[in-house]
This record gives structure tokens, sequence and C-alpha cells, in this order.
């Protein structure tokens, strides 16, 4: 009986945190322009050396380091002549892929976004105009 409550009780953690996670909200941000300029301001922020945000980047990008090494060791990729890739490569293409996974989408969200593009108002526009061709 013990053993299952402490089975049970594992296990809710796990899912507890897991929700948690999940339904951290997104920073939500008036427009495109906001999120572009957050984005261009970005290298100007300034961590100290001793802030628990330096820290916390610090950390992460360790943990980062650690675990793509750990999957490249273990690695079985193969390129175009079927020939192993280099560790060392692997490395730092997953890092690259890393670096451009981040986006500021991933914290900000725009209230109202609008249509996406100059393309998309044209396409709108096209549309309504032909349907009202139409009837």
């Amino acid at each position: 009986m013990r053993e299952a409550l402490r089975l049970l009780s594992a296990n809710s953690g796990t899912k507890a945190k897991q929700r948690r996670r999940a339904s951290l909200p997104l920073i939500k941000v008036p427009s495109r322009a906001v999120v572009a300029e957050l984005t261009r301001k970005a290298p100007d922020v300034q961590l100290p050396d001793d802030s628990p945000e330096k820290q916390f980047v610090g950390a992460k990008a360790s943990e980062i380091a650690r675990q793509v090494l750990a999957l490249v060791r273990k690695s079985q990729l193969k390129d175009n002549g079927n020939n192993p890739i280099n560790r060392a490569q692997l490395a730092v293409a997953l890092l690259e892929q890393l670096k451009a996974s981040l986006k500021a989408t991933l914290v900000v969200k725009v209230k109202d976004p609008g249509p996406a593009s100059r393309w998309a108002r044209r396409s709108i526009g096209s549309a309504a105009r032909t349907a009202g061709n139409r009837s």
C-alpha cells in the first residue's frame, strides 16, 4: 500500500509540474512592431554578473551544452554519403539550430496581430472583390 501511494504521489507531482510549465501565459504586447523593437533592443540589456537573470542564462547554457554533448555521443546520424557526421560538426549544428529556434514569440504574443502581411491584406481585398462580383 505504501509503495502504491509513493508511486501515485511521485507521478502526480510530475504532472503538476508539467501543468504549471504549460500554463505560464505569454507576455502580451500591442503589435508586431513592438516585438521587432524589443528584439532589436535586446542586445543592449546589460545583466549584472551577480544577478539571478545572468546566473539563469549561464546555468541554462551549461545545461544545454551538456545535453548536446550527451546526444552527440549517442547520435548515429549520417550524411548524404552515408558517413557518420563528425561529432564536433553535429554539436555546433545543434547549437546553431537551437539559437535559430529561440524567437521572441516563445515568450511574447501580439494582442491583436491583424493581417500577417501586405500580401495577406491584398489577398483579403481580392477575395472580397471576387465575392462582390459573384453576387
